[in-house]
């Protein structure tokens, strides 16, 4: 978890900081289980794309999200919480992308400071995992961001009669979305200690025992 002194950033951050710190450190993030991305988007493009968090536990991840909603509703105004897709293999690692959500908090931390290591929740996405012939549901997510400059980003949950479905109600609209390669990282930054923390085998075991692949007109989920 984050180390960095709570008592002395408290008086410097903002309210949506704040929340965005209490979303990536909420004890709820164990119980849930993030398990995959759910893609979504308008077939004529006419609204922005939507990335949804999959949780084994609809409702803990329900909960993870009112700790943004609640103090500070549906708009990440500043970006406090950062959003970033990561292409690219790492050694050990089966082929596939990692996200990694953290707060942005970086204005904060001296360069040298050992609290960079803060990975925020990170999970690794596997595509074409028990599917060789799904199509690339990444790519189109990233152009229909390309077209409007925003997307939602929602908890997925279960319903009753086993479909998932995005809960909007809940969901954090956001401008920046942060695009990057594992070639273009260098290794002391926290995005790339964020890839070295992935336990590759455990997150293939959870997707494949929780959810198959969701296709329904323009939605999709990969684990």
């Amino acid at each position: 978890m984050i180390t960095l002194n709570r008592r002395a950033m408290s008086e410097m951050l903002s309210t949506t900081e704040q929340a965005a710190l209490r979303f990536c450190e909420s004890h709820h993030w164990h119980e849930a289980i993030w398990l995959a991305t759910a893609y979504q988007w308008h077939p004529t493009s006419k609204m922005p794309p939507v990335l949804g968090l999959v949780f084994a536990d609809g409702r803990k991840g329900i909960e993870i999200f009112r700790t943004w909603t609640d103090a500070v509703g549906n708009v990440d105004e500043n970006d406090d919480l950062r959003v970033a897709i990561i292409e690219g293999d790492m050694p050990g690692q089966t082929a596939g992308y990692t996200v990694r959500l953290s707060p942005s908090l970086n204005e904060y931390l001296d360069e040298d400071d050992t609290d960079r290591r803060f990975v925020g929740r990170v999970v690794r996405m596997h595509p074409q995992f028990g599917n060789p012939e799904a199509p690339d549901m990444l790519a189109r997510f990233k152009q229909e961001y390309q077209r409007h400059g925003e997307f939602m980003l929602p908890p997925v949950v279960q319903r009753d009669d086993g479909e998932l479905y995005m809960d909007v109600h809940h969901g954090i609209i956001k401008r920046e979305l942060v695009l990057r390669h594992v070639s273009d990282i260098s290794d002391d930054e926290p995005d790339m200690l964020s890839l070295r923390e992935c336990d590759d085998e455990k997150i293939i075991r959870r997707a494949a025992a929780s959810i198959d692949t969701w296709t329904a007109d323009e939605n999709s989920a990969e684990a």
